[in-house]
């Protein structure tokens, strides 16, 4: 049984197997990426290896890397509209409104 994978429009050459181990280390020796880090689809649906009845052999199976959610550059979440534009934003601890936003 051979299956054929597909990461950024390249073929990834992989000896005929059905063993999920032995295709997760063949993608993270071509890739580098660990299984968490991507998911498979089929014909523009997500398929699961450890369902092998649901993935059709002629048909490529493609390599989708994960995104993570938005961040700043020190790896926090990133400050919503609201908080921007509060007016609460110009005020010191004590209520008082400040002259410049650098205070």
């Amino acid at each position: 049984m051979s299956f054929y994978f597909v990461f950024r429009h390249r073929h990834i050459p992989m000896a005929p197997t059905t063993s999920t181990q032995k295709i997760q280390l063949a993608i993270f020796n071509y890739t580098g990426m660990a299984p968490s880090q991507y998911y498979f689809t089929q014909r523009g649906r997500a398929v699961s290896l450890s369902d092998l009845s649901s993935v059709c052999l002629d048909v490529p199976i493609y390599i989708v890397k994960r995104t993570s959610a938005p961040t700043d550059r020190s790896g926090l979440a990133k400050t919503t509209v609201k908080e921007t534009c509060c007016k609460c934003a110009n005020q010191d601890l004590s209520g008082r409104q400040r002259r410049t936003t650098n205070e």
